[in-house]
């Protein structure tokens, strides 16, 4: 299977993985406000704003989280990973942070990506990694 189509199932899988941590974390905070809890109520502007808040937590978390292990969830499910090409710790501790922002304020940028030769998407150019097959062998450069 193409790099390119395991990239999506793997970010289809991180999304279903993200998506059911939400929704319980959602549900615990509706559920409160809406059965009345008058220690717990809230109105829907305020409600919203603290959905988003949770939603960015969580998907910061994840993603760095799934950086000090070395790879999402997905990506390890489907036998990808991760190579840093350039110098330096400043891709590794950016890349969490840039993939939120492109992801949840930005989603339109990842789905140009796809056009974009190599099958990187916008920050793996920006901050030199590529992602390739567990088992594909690497020279430091270039892949085989």
């Amino acid at each position: 299977m193409k790099t390119l189509i395991k990239r999506i199932y793997a970010g289809l899988i991180d999304a279903l993985l993200i998506g059911v941590t939400v929704g319980f974390i959602y549900q615990i905070f509706i559920g409160q406000s809406v059965a009345g809890n008058e220690d717990f109520k809230m109105t829907f502007d305020a409600l919203n704003v603290e959905m988003t808040a949770i939603t960015v937590g969580v998907l910061t978390m994840y993603f760095i989280i799934c950086e000090i292990i070395g790879q999402t969830i997905g990506k390890k499910i489907l036998g990808l990973k991760i190579i840093y090409t350039g110098k330096g710790i400043a891709a590794r501790i950016l890349r969490p942070f840039i993939k939120v922002i492109t992801l949840y304020i930005c989603p339109v940028i990842v789905a140009l990506s796809f056009f974009l030769p190599g099958n990187k998407l916008f920050y793996d150019y920006a901050l030199k990694t590529e992602v390739t097959d567990e088992n594909a062998p690497y020279d430091g450069g270039t892949l085989r």
